[in-house]
């Protein structure tokens, strides 16, 4: 599965939708979506699968800065954050992928 990053206005609200794999260029193609917006915004994180630690710093980074991140109720950063190195798959639970 690759990326594909959504713009839409709900609201008077920009929402970025994140769909698929956040890992390598696509994390920096984000950052530069979430520089062309004013806040407030809201990254939707309900349908990523895969992310690596540079996502995890960037979304995170966008959340200090008050971008809202939606997820579902399975992903958390805060589980994101407490892994080191390697790409991490989003199921059920957060899981360490051997690619």
């Amino acid at each position: 599965m690759t990326l594909r990053i959504l713009q839409t206005r709900e609201r008077g609200t920009t929402v970025i939708q994140i769909v698929g794999h956040l890992v390598g260029d696509g994390v920096s193609e984000l950052e530069g979506v979430c520089q062309t917006v004013r806040p407030p915004f809201v990254v939707d994180l309900k349908d990523l699968r895969r992310v690596d630690i540079k996502a995890i710093e960037v979304l995170n980074r966008l959340a200090d800065a008050g971008a809202t991140l939606a997820m579902s109720p399975r992903i958390s950063l805060y589980s994101f954050a407490s892994k080191l190195g390697g790409y991490f798959a989003i199921r059920d639970e957060i899981s360490p992928v051997r690619d």
